[in-house]
């Protein structure tokens, strides 16, 4: 080959891969960048930069296996874009729930790209969610003051970045809320964080600020509808302040209530709430319990049901006598809404003849039927947690909420478990 063509061959390598470059700036999932790229290793294997994008090509298109290949290859070269590449697969290892995993590629990291924010942030969040908390809080927050003194530019993404990963490992509602006003004060066009604002400053008790906050919200998208459920929670703990004047928060159920909003809103934007679970559960489900469980409600019907109305619109109800489907030796089976319409009907005609189940007059009362063993013993979701329920005991709390009663059932069944390994064990502890 002449000079002057393999001089152009390298000007085609180049220019195949600029142009590929400036496709995955507008789009990652550009398909014509994927392509070029494949053009550029098939012209010059040793490509690495061609490599790492491509294999980010890959994460993008949701495709973990050929992204895993060849960010893999990437790091053998122990090359520029080795810190970069273990960021991916930290971040890959992460979405897996695969924690271990991502904590070593979190460290490896951190140890080749110690200046750089994201890595030190990275390392933070794995570390939380793998069951140090604390340290890892305090390296969440070490990294934004990193971002401030290496990138000021970046500071933005850095604050949301640091919100996203302390909802992600949990953290009380105070520590969210600080960073959570941190970083809508920077971009106040996120909705997502002033939603995130809105619940924190609702569950320490804040209602002024939180009512303002996902007005505001609301003004950023009128058909959101992530704040028009904060201002309808909002509208219920003033009902019930109104209805109890002379009691405090904790005495008419309130605090309680705000807690359990905290946990469900946080769960729907980490993917640890109830319907996730219920999602989870239904891919590791044995044949047996699928065949027992009685086929879920419409939305509609659901949403007028006795029973939890997530659970009614997945699964209304199981046969009578499958209760060990869930395990050995598990006791309880899922209820149906007919079921616990029944049981509520007959409560309230003879009070007497149920002393365990209140009327409901406080929010304390509060309570609905899940699961029972036929033979006078109930797991019943309250304000206060999942409780086993029989008559002449006291309560015995099982689980903090139905997301996590259910999540410890897909567990149980050998599925992923999305929550930090390392968590309150009561409700009342998310609390400031």
């Amino acid at each position: 080959m002449s000079e002057q063509s393999t001089g152009d061959a390298i000007d085609s390598v180049e220019r195949d891969y600029r142009t590929a470059r400036a496709l995955m700036d507008i789009q990652l999932t550009n398909r014509k960048a994927a392509r070029l790229l494949r053009r550029v290793l098939a012209a010059d294997p040793d490509n690495t930069d061609a490599r790492y994008w491509l294999g980010v090509f890959h994460v993008a298109t949701d495709d973990p296996v050929q992204a895993r290949r060849l960010m893999l290859e990437v790091i053998g070269k122990h090359d520029h874009l080795f810190a970069s590449a273990a960021r991916v697969m930290r971040d890959m290892e992460f979405e897996e729930h695969n924690y271990d995993a991502g904590l070593e590629w979190a460290t490896a990291a951190m140890k080749a790209d110690p200046h750089w924010w994201n890595s030190l942030m990275g390392l933070g969040l794995l570390t939380g969610m793998s069951g140090g908390l604390e340290v890892g809080w305090q390296m969440i927050d070490d990294a934004v003051d990193l971002c401030v003194r290496t990138s000021p530019d970046m500071l933005p993404r850095a604050l949301r970045y640091r919100t996203v990963c302390l909802l992600d490992t949990f953290a009380p509602p105070d520590r969210v809320g600080t960073a959570a006003e941190e970083a809508f004060r920077a971009n106040p066009a996120d909705e997502v964080m002033g939603s995130v604002l809105s619940w924190a400053y609702a569950t320490l008790g804040r209602f002024a600020d939180a009512e303002a906050t996902a007005r505001r919200v609301l003004r950023i998208d009128p058909t959101d509808e992530i704040p028009q459920i904060t201002l309808r929670f909002l509208q219920e703990v003033q009902d019930a302040i109104d209805k109890h004047p002379t009691l405090t928060l904790d005495e008419s159920g309130a605090a309680l209530m705000m807690t359990k909003f905290w946990s469900e809103q946080r769960g729907a934007v980490t993917g640890t709430d109830l319907a996730s679970a219920l999602n989870a559960l239904r891919k590791v489900m044995p044949r047996e319990l699928v065949r027992a469980l009685h086929v879920g409600l419409s939305k509609r019907k659901a949403a007028m049901a006795a029973s939890e109305p997530t659970i009614a619109r997945w699964r209304d109800g199981q046969d009578r006598g499958t209760a060990e489907a869930w395990g050995p030796g598990f006791r309880f089976r899922l209820m149906s809404s007919s079921e616990v319409t029944a049981m509520d009907d007959a409560i309230e005609a003879d009070p007497a003849a149920y002393p365990q189940w209140a009327n409901e007059e406080r929010l304390t009362d509060y309570y609905c039927q899940v699961m029972t063993d036929d033979a006078g013993g109930y797991i019943v979701d309250t304000l206060d947690g999942v409780v086993l329920r029989r008559e002449g005991v006291a309560d015995e709390r099982v689980a903090d909420s139905l997301a996590d009663w259910f999540w410890d059932r897909v567990v149980a069944f050998g599925g992923d478990d999305p929550r930090p390994r390392t968590r309150p064990t009561k409700m009342e502890n998310e609390r400031s």
